[in-house]
């Protein structure tokens, strides 16, 4: 069956997606088209893999659904996919109302094939329950100073037996190379001590173990659930949470329907914001504070990077440096 949606969520997101969704559906019955309206919705965290391999290989677009919203720099910034089939094949969306945001940080893809539909800011999650004296970061930048050598936690992708991680967390890695070079990178690698995923940062937090992060850059809507005291607060850095992308990919010849009309919707929007995302949908504007700034990758460095390789090379040189506890 060729799906009209497939969505590969965060699971921060697949559970009130997929509610909001079906409430949606069921209050627009009257409006529903005459055929039936195709989709999934599945965990990212079990899907991702198996999805970007076959589309990394694909010679044929049939088998792609009509839309697919996905999260990170994932298969679809690929050089390969990008180079060979994007142009002729999708197309961005906008919704008539948009959140200032995305015209403020170029947020809109100049080239017309992507839309970044939501993102999901990392902000820092500070911890002094231990390192009293440690002073508190203001910049992305301060992460690379020698004070915060083994202090400071980020997200890392880890084998099921618990091995060395595969993959750190892209967002962080791609903008501190931009920013920094290969040497950012190594000095961000001996300043990590934990690479988890954002649930465990939250549980550590607090916990008064000697060993506990100091620092976690940690997706804002898991840093909001941290419980905060005067040893415990989230600071949005000074030059911007790094902005991690929601992208909609839609094709050329996909139909409006009643799943486009949600993806573009304040309903959507809703869902986003009390999670703890930002959104495309100009309602969710005030969701985040308007003194908040962000950090975007920027479409220039997308279209001139191979992020495949690029991804693979940062995690190569991060982990020459990492002090984690595997090593």
């Amino acid at each position: 069956m060729n799906l009209d949606f497939l969505g590969l969520l965060p699971c921060a997101l697949k559970v009130p997606f997929e509610a909001s969704l079906s409430n949606y559906l069921e209050q627009r019955k009257g409006k529903m088209e005459e055929k039936s309206l195709h989709y999934s919705v599945v965990s990212n965290a079990n899907n991702e893999l198996s999805f970007f391999s076959k589309l990394k290989d694909m010679t044929d677009f049939r088998w792609l659904p009509q839309m697919v919203l996905a999260p990170g720099f994932n298969g679809f910034f690929y050089k390969n996919f990008m180079e060979s089939y994007k142009a002729s094949h999708f197309c961005s969306v906008v919704p008539f109302n948009m959140n200032p945001l995305w015209q403020k940080y170029d947020l809109l893809d100049p080239q017309g094939t992507y839309t970044l539909l939501g993102f999901n800011p990392t902000v820092f999650l500070i911890d002094k329950t231990v390192h009293k004296e440690l002073p508190t970061p203001k910049r992305w930048s301060h992460l690379l100073n020698p004070e915060y050598k083994g202090k400071v936690a980020i997200r890392g992708h880890h084998r099921p037996s618990g091995e060395t991680p595969i993959e750190f967390c892209e967002g962080i890695l791609l903008n501190i190379f931009k920013e920094h070079g290969e040497e950012g990178i190594e000095k961000l690698g001996k300043a990590v001590g934990w690479s988890l995923h954002p649930s465990e940062m939250i549980k550590l937090t607090g916990s008064k173990k000697n060993n506990a992060p100091a620092i976690s850059a940690v997706p804002y809507s898991f840093a909001k659930l941290a419980k905060k005291d005067e040893n415990i607060s989230i600071l949005w850095p000074e030059d911007g949470a790094i902005i991690n992308p929601i992208v909609l990919m839609v094709k050329n010849e996909s139909e409006k329907n009643l799943l486009l009309e949600f993806l573009l919707s304040s309903h959507l929007a809703k869902v986003f914001s009390e999670i703890g995302f930002a959104s495309i949908h100009g309602e969710a504007a005030e969701a985040l504070s308007e003194n908040n700034h962000y950090k975007w990758l920027g479409w220039d460095f997308i279209y001139e990077n191979d992020l495949e390789h690029l991804k693979s090379y940062l995690n190569k040189v991060f982990f020459t440096t990492y002090r984690g506890e595997s090593q």
